[in-house]
């Protein structure tokens, strides 16, 4: 029976630590929950966490 896991997380280590969770077939993603996407730079463009990217349904 797979441990089911929602994982929070939003800096850069998260990333990491997420990413060895999916590799790991004992364990199913049911979520992420992550900052929202927060404006970057003198045009202030919207730029997601490094985490958001690697989990999309």
């Amino acid at each position: 029976m797979k441990k089911r896991i929602l994982f929070m997380g939003t800096p850069s280590y998260a990333t990491t630590i997420f990413k060895e969770i999916l590799k790991n077939d004992s364990y199913e993603i049911v979520g992420l929950f992550t900052q929202a996407d927060k404006p970057v730079g003198r045009k202030q463009v919207l730029t997601p966490p490094d985490i958001k990217p690697i989990f999309q349904f």
